[in-house]
């Protein structure tokens, strides 16, 4: 079993792999339409990607990941992807959103602390045309060890309408629906 404490030294949290489980079943209906590719842009010991993996297997679709410790750096990357998935360095979060907003086609879904979630960080989505589709609340697991809540994230591409506005859909926040395998 690999430990699941985090690595402050390289950013890092790993995810357990039921919690990434219900992250993806959240975003199933993402994956059930037209998108043909997904990048797990910080693929660490590869639960997202491996799982999401799983999930895809034979239906055509393409899973790709970038691990800075690999040398694939996800700054590096200038292909589009439909889905861009996982759970991203806090660190630099608003670079990382940044460059996800420019590099996906059309959905972000990102697991975040709730703190990570300002005013500031959700008008950068928001102001490119990336609209917060859903929320759904977890339960830390308790080998991070931390006391403030988490949200896995899905954020869509939206359309501008005639007046050169985005047309932002409504929101829905789910709550604890991710977090009761713990």
């Amino acid at each position: 079993i690999m430990p699941t404490t985090p690595d402050l030294e390289i950013d890092e949290y790993e995810t357990p792999r039921q919690l990434v489980r219900n992250c993806l079943i959240a975003l199933t209906p993402s994956l059930d339409k037209e998108f043909k590719t997904f990048l797990d842009p910080c693929t660490g010991r590869g639960n997202w990607f491996n799982e999401l993996q799983l999930m895809i297997n034979h239906s055509g679709k393409i899973n790709h990941y970038c691990e800075i410790l690999e040398g694939l750096d996800f700054y590096k990357v200038t292909e589009k992807y439909d889905v861009i998935y996982g759970n991203p360095p806090f660190s630099q979060l608003s670079k990382w959103l940044e460059h996800s907003r420019n590099q996906s086609n059309s959905v972000i879904a990102y697991l975040l602390p709730a703190h990570a979630l300002s005013h500031k960080r959700l008008s950068l989505m928001e102001d490119f045309g990336w609209s917060l589709k859903s929320m759904h609340s977890i339960k830390n697991p308790k080998e991070w060890n931390l006391g403030f809540a988490h949200f896995f994230c899905i954020w869509i591409k939206t359309e501008k309408d005639e007046g050169d506005n985005y047309v932002l859909p409504q929101m829905k926040i789910h709550q604890s629906v991710l977090g009761d395998f713990l």
